[in-house]
């Protein structure tokens, strides 16, 4: 994987791949935990992050969005390929974050990697969001086969981190974005982007769907209060709500915008069909004059035929005349020549 970092001001975004570490409460106190591979483990765990600038709806000027997410590749039945689930970090549930050059990063973590690494640490008010496909089974194991369990225990214990560390190489970390996105987290006041919260769009437009994650079987996490489990769901309702809300939201304003341009539509169509009715005009107004100009035509054709099949006749007549008048004058017609020419 490699790191991007558009230069258009409106829209920054990273990809880097990562190992996580993460702390999770269980009976026996905070635990730390890792995830160095998914599955297949020659794959990659991606962190993607994008920070844009949106207009405010209602109001000047514009806002700043951050929308966080990883994917980490796992084996899921009813699923027909490798598929990544989507870990969604809102941020209106990251109370800090730190980005740093991780000099003394855990034995777990480096055996992985022999760059330098950087970290970016979170402390969570509340659970990520696990989003996995529409299709993939109810059942209690989806997985198909041990490793992508393993991988999927781990998911389980992530949704449950208070605290989450994400290591990179730190050449595939811009420590000018890095910086940026942990001071607007730590700041607040951030918008999520929408776009993502949409959950039928994704997964190549299958959809996917809010995971409720249950405890680890092999974890006695099945003795816990009955608060626990109930908290957990209202936050997956939480998130579920909010991003219905989103959705909602955006088709409310796509269905505005459709409804701006069919009014222009009608007006442009009432314009086209009053000069559509001002050309029908023009050509019966050329017709009526091609018409007219026609029938001329063909009377002073008629009279032309009429003078080419009368020429004899009428060049007597002419003759005739002349020499009656010539008579009348008293001048003699014996000496009087006429020369007719040809034609």
């Amino acid at each position: 994987m490699s790191s991007s970092t558009p230069n258009d001001a409106a829209l920054q975004s990273l990809t880097t791949h990562i190992v996580l570490e993460w702390d999770a409460t269980s009976p026996n106190g905070d635990e730390r935990h890792f995830l160095t591979a998914p599955d297949p483990s020659d794959a990659k765990i991606v962190f993607k992050s994008d920070i844009s600038t949106i207009s405010n709806h209602g109001a000047t000027g514009s806002a700043v969005g951050v929308f966080m997410r990883l994917h980490i590749p796992v084996k899921l039945r009813n699923v027909p390929a490798r598929t990544p689930i989507h870990i969604h970090i809102r941020p209106s549930r990251v109370q800090s974050c730190t980005f740093a050059i991780a000099a003394d990063a855990p034995e777990a973590v480096r055996a992985g990697s022999r760059c330098q690494l950087a970290s970016l640490s979170m402390k969570l008010s509340g659970p990520v969001q696990v989003v996995v496909p529409h299709t993939m089974a109810a059942s209690s194991r989806p997985a198909k086969n041990r490793a992508s369990g393993r991988v999927l225990d781990a998911i389980r214990s992530l949704s449950r981190a208070t605290q989450l560390v994400m290591y990179m190489p730190a050449n595939l970390a811009p420590r000018t974005h890095m910086q940026r996105l942990s001071a607007l987290l730590t700041g607040g006041a951030l918008q999520e982007l929408p776009p993502y919260t949409e959950l039928f769009k994704l997964f190549g437009g299958s959809g996917g769907r809010i995971w409720d994650v249950e405890p680890l079987q092999h974890l006695p996490e099945k003795a816990q209060t009955p608060e626990v489990s109930v908290l957990q769901r209202l936050a997956l309702l939480e998130a579920l709500v909010h991003a219905q809300a989103v959705q909602i939201s955006n088709l409310s304003s796509e269905n505005q915008a459709q409804r701006k341009r069919i009014d222009e539509y009608e007006t442009d169509l009432a314009a086209l069909r009053l000069e559509i009715g001002r050309v029908d005009r023009q050509v019966d107004r050329v017709d009526l004059d091609v018409s007219e100009q026609r029938e001329d035509i063909m009377r002073l054709e008629g009279s032309v035929q009429y003078c080419l099949d009368r020429e004899d006749e009428l060049v007597e007549a002419v003759v005739d005349t002349v020499t009656e008048k010539i008579s009348v004058r008293g001048l003699s017609a014996a000496n009087i020549h006429f020369t007719l020419g040809e034609g």
